[in-house]
């Protein structure tokens, strides 16, 4: 009788350990959804201009935080004169936001500096650097996370008009199933405002030396100077939506509109239209 009494007192462990490991494991996979989407709600808050400087030598420079994915995290563009006023930006490559930690990564995902919201400013710090990240424009640091009570389930904050924050970026205006390489391939005219072309760039048929994209050339007599920076030298098409490449390797996503046009998708920092011509 003592035997079966431990017998069962064993089973009886084990299956309350299983339920506690079953539980424990279902809340995580519901924890998961919202700390993903809490990540994508402060990255596309981020997107946009931000003024890196380095208060010791008194050099600065504008980069962009792109919310596309890159290689290594999220896609980070700068103007070449940057990579001399700013050596780390010669090997920077993307960045990621951990939390209210923001890190710039090299193309091997090195962190290359992190940076620590600032107490006292809109911006960031990176104390073992010296070095600063300021937002300019639309461009910001995503809210703090509300504190938790001790007990019970934190309320999910609501966004208020004129509390600083943003909503998240509307979804794509149109996504089309039947987009195809050769549907999108031709000339097409490039505006920041719709309508209002002010440089051209053409799609080929032509393979890029990357398996998946084609060969794309802006005209020469392009008179947008962030165009000229971007330099797309190539393009794609994947679930429904266009993507220009730039020299550097990064992209820039365009979702299609009802017209027939594209629109730069997220829309950070200055927007961006294309139109088949």
């Amino acid at each position: 009788m003592r035997m079966t009494a431990v017998v069962n007192g064993t089973a009886r462990r084990r299956a309350l350990l299983a339920s506690t490991l079953a539980l424990l494991a279902a809340c995580g996979s519901l924890l998961l959804p919202a700390r993903a989407s809490a990540q994508a709600n402060g990255v596309a808050v981020m997107s946009g201009t931000w003024e890196l400087s380095n208060p010791k030598t008194a050099r600065n420079c504008r980069v962009h935080l792109g919310s596309e994915s890159g290689l290594h995290g999220y896609q980070l563009g700068s103007p070449p004169a940057c990579r001399v006023a700013l050596p780390l930006l010669a090997q920077a490559a993307g960045w990621n936001l951990s939390g209210s930690v923001v890190t710039i990564v090299d193309s091997a995902g090195k962190v290359l500096v992190t940076f620590e919201r600032d107490a006292s400013g809109p911006g960031y710090v990176a104390s073992a650097d010296g070095l600063t990240l300021k937002p300019v424009g639309a461009a910001r640091a995503p809210a703090a996370e509300p504190a938790r009570a001790a007990t019970g389930p934190a309320a999910t904050p609501a966004f208020k008009a004129g509390a600083g924050v943003p909503p998240p970026p509307p979804p794509p205006a149109s996504v089309s199933a039947n987009v195809t390489p050769q549907s999108l391939a031709g000339l097409y005219g490039v505006a920041r405002e719709k309508n209002k072309p002010l440089c051209s760039i053409d799609l080929t048929m032509k393979p890029a030396r990357k398996a998946g994209l084609y060969g794309a050339q802006l005209s020469g007599g392009c008179i947008d100077s962030g165009l000229k920076i971007f330099e797309p030298i190539a393009w794609h098409t994947g679930n429904g939506r266009l993507y220009l490449v730039a020299k550097k390797g990064h992209e820039q996503g365009f979702s299609v509109m009802p017209d027939g046009g594209w629109q730069k998708d997220p829309p950070s920092g200055a927007q961006l239209f294309l139109k088949k011509q």
